[in-house]
């Protein structure tokens, strides 16, 4: 569906950190479905809003929830949250979307754990007449074609953009440095859309100005960068720069440089801006994090689900801002990600 307004993009976003408990300004919380973890559930006058996020785990998701709780309390919806307890299992994710259309809430808006693996719940949605917003990492849209289904719109940064963005800051990087930097790219979950496009915007970007040594994949997880980065350490003692498509990554691999002896040597650069990335740009340890807006995805996300159930048209792609967070402006960004992460 095509839609004749456009939704602005507001500030900018805090994400993701280990270990953060959902929930904040919820009345109430507790599991959707047997295999869900954390959430949190609110009334509302025009019934329920779903949201269903990769986890409530990392601080990028909680900031995503208490966006959508503050434009559904605005706007008169209840707001019901909950994630499987598997960061990566499709299968969790649809019996969440089919929980949520038993209990008849008027919207779904969902973090995809894969591009493919819940098409099939979209379509189920689609028969229910619930529309469906997809929030930061888009669908496979020939699968979704194949299922015969089909979403109210995605809401999200540009990855592949957000990569150029970071691409473009190797390449100034180089240019202050007057030499080729040798790259190292960790990389998420193999086979995620937005991962890869992370990844490919940036060497896309950074052209001739960096030399990819290194490209491993870390599954999103701090210790696991760590490891990928410390194995590659190992074998390049002369990388210059990590460049991380999200922030555990980034600082899991800081730590391998700090305990190599290399952090005076490498720069690394994450992506998401969560809060103790952010921390570690202000104390000079990451050298930036391109910063994402998870609660203005949810609170579009909250908007568009409001307009369709009004009968108004809704854009099938709606784009967040997003920019590398440095030191010179690292203060903007802390206070962002306070407000919607509680950080």
């Amino acid at each position: 569906m095509k839609t004749s307004k456009r939704f602005m993009a507001a500030l900018l976003a805090g994400v993701m950190s280990v270990g953060m408990l959902a929930g904040c300004g919820s009345s109430g919380s507790g599991n959707a479905a047997g295999s869900a973890s954390g959430g949190s559930s609110s009334n509302g006058d025009k019934g329920e809003i779903a949201l269903i996020p990769m986890t409530l785990d990392n601080e990028f998701y909680v900031s995503m929830e208490n966006g959508a709780k503050e434009k559904c309390d605005e706007l008169g919806y209840g707001l019901v949250c909950q994630s499987g307890t598997s960061h990566g299992d499709a299968a969790e994710q649809l019996q969440l979307m089919e929980t949520m259309i038993q209990k008849g809430v008027k919207a779904i808006m969902i973090t995809p754990c894969s591009s493919t693996g819940i098409t099939a719940g979209i379509k189920k949605a689609n028969d229910a007449g619930i529309p469906v917003i997809i929030l930061d990492t888009e669908i496979d849209r020939d699968a979704l074609a194949e299922e015969g289904a089909e979403t109210l719109t995605y809401i999200g940064s540009d990855n592949y953009y957000g990569g150029q963005v970071a691409g473009e800051y190797a390449k100034k990087i180089a240019e202050e440095k007057g030499k080729t930097l040798k790259v190292a790219i960790l990389e998420g979950v193999a086979g995620q859309e937005n991962m890869e496009l992370r990844a490919q915007g940036f060497m896309d970007a950074a052209g001739d100005s960096v030399e990819i040594v290194a490209e491993q994949n870390a599954d999103s997880d701090y210790n696991k960068g760590y490891d990928a980065a410390t194995n590659i350490l190992t074998a390049n003692k002369d990388v210059d720069f990590f460049y991380c498509c999200n922030d555990l990554m980034a600082l899991g691999a800081l730590k391998a440089a700090q305990e190599a002896g290399l952090a005076d040597q490498i720069d690394v650069l994450g992506f998401d801006g969560i809060s103790d990335a952010m921390n570690s740009v202000k104390e000079g340890g990451l050298v930036g994090t391109v910063a994402q807006k998870p609660a203005d995805m949810a609170i579009y996300g909250v908007e568009a689900a409001d307009a369709a159930l009004n009968d108004k048209s809704v854009e099938e792609t709606i784009n967040t801002d997003l920019e590398v967070a440095e030191k010179s402006n690292i203060d903007e960004w802390i206070e962002y990600v306070t407000k919607y992460a509680g950080t």
